[in-house]
């Protein structure tokens, strides 16, 4: 297991890690096993909803600001987004 935060195997380096796909394709699981590799920070839209959405459409506005804000970080990040979504 890598413990270097920000290292992929081969001493790669990645600054955002995207996820897509549809309900049930595994996305969750890979997402948290790579931020448990790599140290990087995790964003999934799904979590923005929860967090930021009232069910709304200014809620759904708001969620996606929030999940758009860590796309355009410069940061490494593993960004999880339902194909669905």
């Amino acid at each position: 297991m890598n413990r270097n935060p920000g290292t992929l195997p081969g001493n790669l380096r990645a600054k955002k890690i995207l996820l897509i796909g549809t309900l049930g394709a595994g996305k969750t699981t890979i997402a948290l096993d790579l931020a448990k590799r790599t140290g990087y920070p995790y964003v999934s839209i799904d979590e923005c909803r929860i967090q930021h959405s009232d069910s709304t459409i200014p809620g759904e506005e708001s969620a996606w600001r929030y999940f758009l804000a860590a796309c355009a970080e410069p940061a490494p990040g593993i960004l999880e987004f339902s194909g669905g979504g």
